[in-house]
């Protein structure tokens, strides 16, 4: 019996022969630091060199935002120390970002219909407006200094019509972002 014959792929567009290097461009590994735990890799998509980092059973990728391998590093054994006191302290080692969870609150809002329609429409609606501030962001970085940030940004933009944006609309946001702490500390445990 005759082993079946690989189909050569074709782009459609320059009839060229597709290989697989074409389709994903590897990742580079560079080096390894905390005694071969740690390994420093280039991605193919950015400048950055990342660590990755495998800590209480969970693999964990962090950009070191360093270009040169002797400052990424020194960077990927400062994160390496960092991860393990969280194992160690019984703190989660992979945080959620914020705009994860808001995610996660939304859906969470929808399935308990707390309250109604109308304000789960208002909450996504809030969560529209404030994702490019809010996306990205670690729930633990977010403390009083960042939502006073957030607030001075808001309220240095201006509504639809050109009006200074109120005082009680600025209240909704951060009612928004209370609202999405509260979910991520009692149900994202």
């Amino acid at each position: 019996m005759t082993p079946p014959q690989k189909t050569p792929h074709f782009s459609p567009k320059t009839r060229r022969r597709i290989n697989a290097s074409d389709l994903a461009p590897a990742n580079r590994t560079l080096g390894h630091v905390a005694d071969g735990r740690v390994r420093l890799e280039r991605l193919a998509t950015t400048r950055f060199i990342s660590g990755r980092y495998r800590i209480a059973g969970k693999e964990v990728r962090r950009s070191t935002g360093e270009v040169t391998l002797e400052a990424a590093k020194i960077e990927a054994q400062k994160t390496w120390i960092e991860l393990n006191a969280r194992a160690v302290l019984g703190l989660p080692v992979v945080e959620p970002t914020f705009d994860e969870c808001a995610k996660k609150f939304l859906r969470h809002a929808d399935r308990l219909r707390e309250v109604s329609d109308g304000q789960r429409r208002n909450y996504r609606q809030k969560w529209e407006l404030l994702a490019p501030e809010l996306t990205g962001v670690r729930i633990s970085n977010v403390d009083a200094q960042f939502l006073l940030n957030l607030r001075e940004k808001r309220s240095a933009a201006r509504t639809k019509q050109g009006q200074a944006i109120s005082n009680s609309t600025l209240k909704k946001d951060l009612d928004f972002v209370r609202l999405v702490l509260r979910y991520a500390k009692e149900w994202e445990k």
